[in-house]
C-alpha cells in the first residue's frame, strides 16, 4: 500500500475550491457593475453618440461650403442652415443613418441601426452653438 501514487482527497478538495474562486471572480468581472459587458455597452453608446455629432457637424459644413460656394448658384441646394436642411444633407450623404426634422423644432430625429435618437441642439450664426449638441433615445 504504501508504493501507490494519486492524488489524494485532501489535494482534491484544495483544487475545487480554488477553481470555485476563480470561476466566481471571473464572473464578477464579467458581469459586475464595471464588468466587462457594461464597459463595452458604455463604448457602444459613446460611439453611437459621436457618429450621430459627426453627421451633424459633416452636415453642416457641406451646408455653409454649398451656401458659399459662388461658382453655380443654380446647384446650390441650401441657402440656410436649418434643421430641415441639415437632416436632408444627412440623408444625402449615406452615412451609418437617416435623418428627419424633430416635430419640436429643436433638433433632428437620427434613425440609427433601427433605433430613433433625438439629436437637441441650437443654430446660431450658421453653425451649433457652442457645438453643443445631446443625443437621447427619442421615446
Amino acid at each position: 500500500m504504501k508504493n501507490q501514487k494519486g492524488i489524494t482527497l485532501i489535494a482534491l478538495v484544495i483544487t475545487i475550491i480554488v477553481l470555485l474562486i476563480l470561476a466566481g471572480v471571473s464572473i464578477a468581472m464579467l458581469t459586475g457593475q464595471n464588468g466587462i459587458l457594461t464597459q463595452a455597452g458604455n463604448a457602444q453608446d459613446q460611439t453611437r453618440d459621436s457618429q450621430i455629432k459627426e453627421a451633424i457637424a459633416m452636415a453642416v459644413s457641406t451646408i455653409n461650403a454649398d451656401r458659399l460656394d459662388d461658382t453655380n448658384t443654380s446647384l446650390n441646394a441650401y441657402d440656410s442652415v436649418t434643421y430641415a436642411n441639415i437632416a436632408t444633407a444627412i440623408n444625402a450623404d449615406y452615412g451609418a443613418g437617416t435623418a428627419k426634422e424633430s416635430e419640436e423644432d429643436d433638433g433632428i430625429i437620427y434613425t440609427y441601426n433601427g433605433k430613433d435618437y433625438k439629436a437637441a441642439f441650437t443654430i446660431s450664426n450658421n453653425g451649433i452653438a457652442n457645438n453643443q449638441i445631446t443625443i437621447s433615445a427619442d421615446s
